[in-house]
């Protein structure tokens, strides 16, 4: 059933006269399955570029070994949110060095879409230099 979370049922308890801990009301509260109605519960409305299994997945090529130090080796790259004002939001699109740590490429924008991602790979395609094939490594989300 639902029911008002723990921190609005303890004033009305120690109002009625019951004093107990916050630990002991939630531990009570989980046992007879009482929880908070739902719209109570706050949304995350961060960004995550997760949409699931969605083409083809990668090798895992580095098993987690990110120690590299030769440069244009392995980079990695990552989509990120922003928040520039109360509503407004800039995503960015970052490719940069393991050995060196140097950005090489990176790209703003409002919406986070293959345009984003497409600027960002066409930067790092200016600034790296000839004969390199690096390893790009990323979460495999969406880009």
């Amino acid at each position: 059933s639902y029911t008002y979370g723990y921190r609005r049922i303890m004033p009305l308890l120690e109002k009625a006269g019951y004093h107990m801990a916050e630990a002991t009301l939630r531990r009570l509260m989980n046992e007879l399955g009482v929880q908070p109605a739902m719209y109570n519960r706050r949304k995350n409305n961060h960004y995550s570029s997760y949409k699931g299994t969605v083409g083809k997945v990668a090798d895992n090529l580095l098993n987690q070994t990110f120690d590299a130090t030769s440069p244009f080796t392995v980079l990695h790259t990552d989509v990120s949110q922003v928040r520039l004002g109360d509503s407004t939001w800039a995503y960015m699109s970052v490719i940069l060095d393991q050995a060196t740590k140097e950005v090489l490429a990176a790209s703003v924008s409002q919406s986070p879409n293959k345009l984003l991602i497409m600027d960002t790979l066409n930067q790092l395609e200016d600034n790296l230099p000839n004969n390199f094939n690096p390893i790009i490594h990323s979460d495999q989300g969406w880009h």
